[in-house]
């Protein structure tokens, strides 16, 4: 499945790569397309392997018990 996987985002990747370097701000755009498609991958992987990822409501949560436990 992993193999699976990483043949669809080499395709995502093959498919958006002309859109991308017809764009003004190539930089900027391949930096905001990376970090969102790593994100997408791990997110991926975590669901794959069903270790579902934390929720924000969840590490907001802790961050705020552990803000005023001190």
């Amino acid at each position: 499945m992993v193999i699976g996987l990483i043949t669809i985002y080499i395709l995502i990747v093959v498919f958006d790569i002309p859109v991308i370097s017809r764009t003004n701000k190539k930089k900027k755009t391949i930096i905001v397309y990376s970090i969102l498609l790593g994100l997408s991958f791990i997110v991926s992987i975590l669901l794959m392997f069903e270790k579902m990822p934390t929720t924000p409501s969840i590490v907001i949560e802790n961050l705020v018990k552990s803000v005023f436990k001190r």
